[in-house]
């Protein structure tokens, strides 16, 4: 049992009874009553974000703890009945180009994710690429340093 929350308990018990009798003998009935009312709500409000019991502390192991199929901010599509990643926002200038349709097939438009491979040779693979079309991949690579995680292939058509 947590000390804590029965310390808790037994201070909201004398907090919420101490003012609602103070009112009450004060010749206040409808101000105690509002006051035990309110007084209730936020010792449950508060009670429940404190000491929950579904509460999980420290449960991440690594980080991040999902990768994405692509690097930031780009999009997965199926180019040449192959998978790659594609941006469709324009948001990585200097690098890869904007996408605007499937008969953009160079690699100025996409992005290689080097399904062809595993383990580490894909990971180095991965880290040559973003390097070479200038983009960040959050647990991949941070836009200098290749950080070593594999990303999930995705998923076959």
């Amino acid at each position: 049992m947590d000390y804590k929350f029965i310390l808790f308990i037994f201070l909201a018990v004398i907090l919420v009874s101490g003012g609602a009798y103070r009112f009450y003998a004060g010749g206040q009935e409808i101000t105690a009553a509002l006051f035990f009312i309110g007084a209730i709500g936020a010792m449950v409000f508060f009670g429940l974000r404190w000491f929950a019991s579904g509460k999980t502390k420290g449960s991440v192991s690594s980080w991040p703890p999902a990768i994405n199929y692509c690097p930031d901010f780009l999009t997965l599509a199926e180019v040449g009945g192959k998978k790659v990643c594609v941006d469709t926002i324009g948001i990585y200038k200097g690098g890869i180009r904007k996408w605007t349709g499937p008969t953009q097939t160079s690699q100025d438009y996409v992005f290689n994710l080097s399904a062809d491979k595993s383990g580490k040779a894909r990971v180095d693979a991965l880290c040559a690429e973003c390097a070479r079309q200038r983009v960040s991949w959050e647990g991949v690579y941070d836009g200098s340093v290749c950080v070593g995680n594999e990303p999930p292939l995705p998923p076959s058509s």
